[in-house]
């Protein structure tokens, strides 16, 4: 068998001016669409913070009641001895609640009482 010795030369680039041409558009095509991406990303990124604002501001709001509220007689022995284990004892909610049942006798529902 006979041993063929081919030398392969590379392929000579295409230097052409239309070539180039086309190169360089193409190149200008890829860094606008990263521009663009980057704007929509930046603009997505603004309508998620808008949302969560918009929705959240409320929650940085307070509302303060004033409201009249009956505290229980507390024998001041007790009191004396450990006036921190007597206030422990105390259910505030419920005395809260009989309050506002006071200060507003026609609500009975619940729909009435979340207004």
């Amino acid at each position: 068998m006979t041993e063929l010795a081919v030398e392969a030369t590379p392929p000579r680039p295409d230097l052409s001016a239309h070539r180039i041409a086309k190169r360089y558009a193409a190149e200008r095509r890829f860094k606008l669409y990263g521009r663009i991406a980057i704007y929509v990303a930046l603009a997505v990124l603004a309508l998620l913070l808008g949302t969560i604002i918009s929705k959240g501001y409320s929650a940085f709001t307070q509302t303060h009641i004033a409201l009249d509220v009956e505290l229980p007689r507390v024998e001041s022995d007790a009191l004396k001895n450990d006036a921190a284990a007597v206030i422990g004892e105390i259910n505030f909610r419920s005395l809260a609640r009989a309050a506002l049942r006071a200060e507003f006798p026609e609500v009975k529902g619940r729909r009435d009482r979340r207004q």
